[in-house]
């Protein structure tokens, strides 16, 4: 199956050769475009079941953030029957002015926590600082493409690394 996915990321061409900057801000040599995947329905079904069989058993609630996120995080929640916790970087300025949307988890929750990218780890520890409010055990992090040489904590995991689509 790993084989098959690299294969067709490749495909579709989410490497690109350009320079940019990551989320925290370093400059990157090239960009991950993992969004391009959600074009292509039967690749993120196949990704969100290699994800889904990492969900830790008793998981009540799946985490994600940023606009890539909340794709995947919709298949895995809809396909693994579990809830959506939408976590944004910044509380919004209108409306309800929440740095949560979707579920919201409370102590009694066990959350998984997933991101599409791992560059130095900020989405992910930026979304425990805000479940870490909510009182909701964090039981698992996993990302879909390690991107970076920088080593991943023992309790987060990848399913594909960078080095295999370049």
């Amino acid at each position: 199956m790993y084989e098959e996915i690299v294969k067709t990321l490749k495909e579709i061409g989410i490497i690109e050769q350009r320079k940019s900057t990551g989320v925290s801000g370093i400059p990157l040599e090239f960009y991950v475009d993992f969004k391009k995947a959600y074009s292509n329905p039967e690749l993120i079904s196949i990704i969100s079941k290699e994800l889904i069989s990492k969900i830790p058993y008793g998981t009540t609630c799946v985490a994600v953030t940023g606009h890539g996120g909340l794709a995947l995080g919709g298949v895995i929640s809809v396909m693994a029957g579990i809830k959506l916790s939408m976590i944004r970087k910044d509380k919004k300025d209108h409306g309800l002015a929440k740095l949560i949307d979707g579920y919201i988890p409370s102590n009694n929750d066990k959350v998984f926590v997933v991101d599409d990218v791992f560059t130095t780890g900020k989405s992910i520890r930026t979304m425990h600082e805000v479940l870490s409010k909510t009182g909701a055990s964090i039981i698992g992090n996993f990302v879909i493409v390690k991107r970076s040489e920088n080593s991943i904590p023992p309790t987060w995991g990848y399913l594909i690394d960078v080095k295999d689509l370049l």
